[in-house]
């Protein structure tokens, strides 16, 4: 594990290029241009003009 935030009773891990929620995994990171979210494809992108584009 490289990185652990808690916030409440939820708590995120971040290892890699994997983001997991309370041990489920929520998201993908595609090289540093946006997330996928997982189960439902949904791809949100870095944009310049902001942190991200939903």
């Amino acid at each position: 594990m490289k990185a652990r935030k808690v916030f409440g009773t939820e708590t995120t891990d971040y290892l890699e290029s994997f983001q997991y929620t309370d041990s489920v995994l929520k998201f993908l990171n595609k090289n540093g241009a946006g997330l996928k979210e997982i189960g439902t494809g949904v791809f949100y992108k870095r944009s310049k003009t902001s942190v991200w584009d939903f």
